[in-house]
C-alpha cells in the first residue's frame, strides 16, 4: 500500500493537471494525429451487426473523448499521435473484451437460440425450429429472429421440396460460420 507521503504526491500532481486543465480552451489535433485520426476514422465509424457492436457503438466519439483526456493528462493543450494512439489501444482493449464476453450474440435470445441449434445441427427445417421452443413461441417472433439471423449474415435459408413431392416446399434454415 502507498505511504501517505506517495498518496499526497499523487493527490498534488492530480490538482495541478486539474487546474491546467480548467485553463485549457479549445483543443485540437496537432497535424500527425489530424492525419492518423483521417486514416482511423472510417474504421472507427463503421456500423456492424449484434450485441458487441451495439455496445461499441459510436467508437469515435469515445476514441476522441480518450485522446482528450490523455492530452489533458499531459497538460497539452494539442492532442498529439501519442495521445491519439493511447486512446485507440485503449478502445482496441474493449473491442476485444466486448468480442470476447459477448461474441457473435445478436441480443436477441430467440435469434441466438435459434443460431446454436443450427450450428449444432448443420440445417433445421421451419417445423424443427418451432418445436425447438416446444411450440412456446409465435411464428412472428420466430420469423423475427429469422430474419435477424439471415440480415447478420449468420443464416441462409433454403426450400426442398417435400417428399412425394405433394404439398409445400419445405423451408431449410442453414447456420453461416
Amino acid at each position: 500500500m502507498l505511504g501517505g507521503e506517495a498518496v499526497r504526491a499523487v493527490i498534488a500532481e492530480l490538482g495541478e493537471t486539474l487546474a491546467f486543465a480548467r485553463t485549457v480552451g479549445e483543443m485540437r489535433r496537432d497535424d500527425d494525429a489530424r492525419e492518423l485520426w483521417a486514416q482511423v476514422y472510417a474504421d472507427l465509424s463503421r456500423e456492424d451487426d449484434g450485441l458487441a457492436a451495439s455496445i461499441l457503438a459510436r467508437s469515435e466519439a469515445h476514441v476522441l473523448r480518450l485522446s482528450l483526456i490523455y492530452a489533458l493528462l499531459d497538460r497539452s493543450a494539442a492532442v498529439t499521435t501519442a495521445h491519439l494512439v493511447s486512446a485507440l489501444e485503449l478502445w482496441g482493449y474493449a473491442e476485444r473484451s466486448a468480442q470476447y464476453i459477448f461474441g457473435d450474440a445478436t441480443g436477441d435470445a430467440i435469434a441466438d437460440t435459434i443460431r446454436q441449434a443450427l450450428a449444432a445441427s448443420g440445417e433445421m427445417t421451419r417445423t424443427a425450429i418451432t418445436n425447438l421452443f416446444a411450440r412456446n413461441e409465435s411464428s412472428t417472433r420466430i420469423a423475427s429472429a429469422l430474419q435477424t439471423l439471415l440480415t447478420s449474415g449468420k443464416a441462409r435459408m433454403t426450400t426442398r421440396e417435400p417428399e412425394g413431392g405433394k404439398g409445400r416446399s419445405v423451408e431449410v434454415w442453414h447456420a453461416i460460420a
